[in-house]
């Protein structure tokens, strides 16, 4: 009986499998393809410095003290070697 509860309440499950599909690109010569794997790569390029350069949005006001308590690097970001840059104003060694 438990067994037929189990057949009755997975009756609409499916399993399936879900493989990516090949991209397919449609150039015709080797120096289209160059051009639009250079074309890729300039692209990812970009999106990366873009990534690197945007500042993330903040939890709290900046300048709050739920901010200065909770998130106090808050604004700062990432440079190209990975190391956290943050830049320190005269308020932030007020006391």
């Amino acid at each position: 009986m438990y067994a037929g509860q189990i057949e009755e309440q997975m009756k609409d499950v499916y399993v399936t499998d879900h493989k990516r599909k090949a991209q397919k690109l449609l150039t015709f010569t080797e120096e289209e393809d160059e051009q639009f794997f250079k074309y890729h790569q300039s692209l990812n390029s970009y999106k990366e410095k873009v990534r690197i350069a945007s500042k993330p949005a903040l939890k709290f006001e900046k300048g709050s003290l739920q901010q200065r308590i909770f998130d106090p690097l808050a604004g700062a970001t990432r440079n190209a070697q990975g190391t956290l840059v943050y830049e320190m104003v005269d308020r932030d060694f007020s006391h």
